[in-house]
């Protein structure tokens, strides 16, 4: 992906490092023609194993419209009357050309109106029927026209629900970053790709659209016959959209799923399979969501090239993704701090130091009481909820800072335990030695063993001094940059909040603080840069202070049976 990057240096390293850009292109692109290279993709999906898509499905509308009386009762009623239908069906078996004539031929016998079923049910049957006729006569007969009046007579009978958080209204409007929340509270898998620039105001109108419809279905009391219609709304709806987004809103949804003949799969997850607890992304391979974003760029190029007049063109598409990539800029910033809680610095050392302090203080005579309140369970990983955040990039910097201080304090407290190897070695050698000296019970070797037990005992008393004056005073200074942190962010002001009180600089009580200069700025990009680098050589340190803390334990462990065995 294109990592150039030319925005503040703030904001620049949340994009940096998920592959977003500013001004640049989001995808590099094979070269080619954007139609050819997007054909090959979705025949790359109809091959792919684990996948199953409407393009490779032969019929996707509704199962209920395979009844012969229901077929003709709700294509009669979305075209206004029985004759209006009639005539959409001899138009369809008006398209010319000789593999139009060999499909239509092959579908003579079907009972009145099926064939539009058949028609308006597959993408590529459709596909083939449009090119056998003039534009005009695609215009007349489409179905997806007809559902501006099917859906406003179906929500004059069943009032919209509106979802808390959501705002349907919002589109309307024009208001770019609460449609996209919108679009997000009812398909979460949007969200990942909004945050990568690949918000689409188009799409977002018709996934808004297959919400109203589903939350009417999901709220109950909508009679068989509507069911049906609204079923249809939906498979229509989406069937404008890219082929995988269209089969993630099925298999994320119940009431999309309901809406088709046949199940969807994308990357071996199908409707059955989908855990709605966890984000679908984090449940296919990271492959699935790169093919998916250039699917999306590929789509805008196509409209940017061919001239094609959509209500919102390509270059609507480029500045509305970046409105609404900088309105979510505070997840992206919560992502950043989630890796760093998942980094080998995150929760596998602070579980680590924990378990160690625990274990040593347990194994220690007369030890006094660990206090745990400054070590929960929970302290690393917690929701900042920084969407509602006024300024993101101050957010950025305390998850920079943070980053800062844990590193040095991994490398502090790696450097600690590794001060007490040597005292660690030489009392477990002293213990193995004793072991072999007690298998024969000589005098000389119960007085070597006492000599021994009692260089054991100095050992054992300077670990001690070690634990409670050394290390457990790290330790604690070690999480208390966490906590530090979490009190950083809660004091950030946030949208619709007032500010926090500010001294003007010209009062008498105004004194300079820290500030995040460009020095500072510029460290804070180099230390998100390196985190990678930084990675494998933490995970041997770690390697190394797993050993040192697991001898430890067993030592301070053995310390009550070596002292029993020793007395001579």
């Amino acid at each position: 992906m294109n990592q150039k990057i030319e925005s503040p240096v703030a904001a620049g390293i949340a994009l940096e490092k998920y592959g977003l850009t500013a001004g640049t292109p989001l995808l590099d692109l094979d070269p080619g023609e954007p139609l050819s290279m997007m054909e090959r993709l979705l025949g790359e999906d109809m091959r792919r194993e684990g996948f199953k898509l409407a393009t490779s499905v032969e019929m996707f509308l509704t199962g209920d419209l395979n009844i012969p009386e229901v077929c003709q009762r709700v294509w009669s009623k979305w075209y206004g009357s029985r004759r209006a239908a009639d005539k959409v069906e001899a138009v369809i078996r008006s398209s010319q050309g000789a593999q139009q004539a060999k499909f239509l031929k092959k579908l003579r016998h079907l009972p009145p109106l099926m064939l539009l079923t058949v028609v308006f049910g597959s993408r590529g049957a459709w596909s083939l029927i449009k090119h056998g006729l003039s534009s005009e006569s695609i215009n007349a007969i489409r179905p997806d026209a007809r559902l501006p009046f099917i859906t406003e007579e179906l929500f004059a009978k069943y009032p919209r629900k509106q979802p808390q958080g959501r705002s349907y209204q919002a589109q309307e409007s024009g208001e770019l970053a609460t449609v996209a929340r919108t679009v997000e509270q009812a398909w979460p898998f949007m969200a990942k790709l909004h945050d990568h620039g690949f918000y689409r105001h188009a799409t977002a109108e018709r996934l808004v659209s297959v919400d109203e419809n589903c939350s009417v279905i999901e709220a109950g009391g909508v009679s068989a016959a509507d069911l049906t219609l609204f079923r249809v709304s939906i498979g229509l709806l989406l069937s404008n959209l890219l082929p995988r987004i269209e089969a993630l809103a099925a298999i994320t949804r119940p009431a999309v799923a309901q809406s088709y003949c046949t199940g969807f799969e994308f990357g071996g997850i199908k409707h059955a399979t989908f855990d709605p607890n966890v984000c679908f992304w984090d449940q296919v391979d990271g492959d699935h969501f790169e093919e998916t974003c250039k699917q999306i760029a590929l789509e805008s190029r196509m409209r940017l090239e061919q001239g094609d007049e959509s209500r919102f063109s390509a270059q609507f598409d480029d500045v509305s993704a970046n409105i609404v990539r900088a309105s979510s800029l505070g997840r992206v910033v919560e992502a950043v701090f989630s890796e760093l809680c998942c980094e080998p610095i995150g929760y596998e050392f602070y579980y680590l130091v924990r378990d160690t302090l625990v274990d040593c203080y347990e194994a220690l005579d007369d030890a006094p009481e660990l206090d745990l309140t400054p070590f929960p369970d929970d302290l690393l990983g917690r929701a900042l909820n920084l969407l509602d955040i006024q300024a993101p990039d101050l957010a950025l910097l305390e998850v920079g800072r943070l980053r800062n201080n844990i590193h040095s304090e991994v490398m502090r407290l790696t450097g600690i335990i590794a001060g007490d190897k040597e005292r660690a070695e030489r009392l477990e050698a002293i213990q193995n030695k004793i072991r072999e000296l007690a298998v024969e019970a000589s005098l000389a070797n119960m007085k070597k063993m006492g000599e021994l037990a009692g260089e054991a005992s100095k050992l054992i008393e300077s670990g001690r001094g070690w634990l409670l004056e050394v290390f457990s005073p790290a330790a604690h200074e070690y999480v208390a940059h966490w906590h530090n942190f979490y009190a950083a962010i809660d004091a950030l002001p946030r949208k619709g909040l007032p500010a926090m009180q500010h001294t003007p600089p010209g009062s008498a009580d105004f004194t300079p603080g820290p500030g995040p200069g460009d020095a500072e700025n510029a460290e804070l990009k180099e230390l998100l840069h390196l985190a990678q680098a930084d990675n494998e050589h933490l995970r041997r340190d770690l390697d190394e202070l797993r050993a040192s803390a697991h001898r430890m334990r067993n030592q301070l462990a053995n310390k009550q049976e070596t002292q029993e065995e020793n007395i001579p």
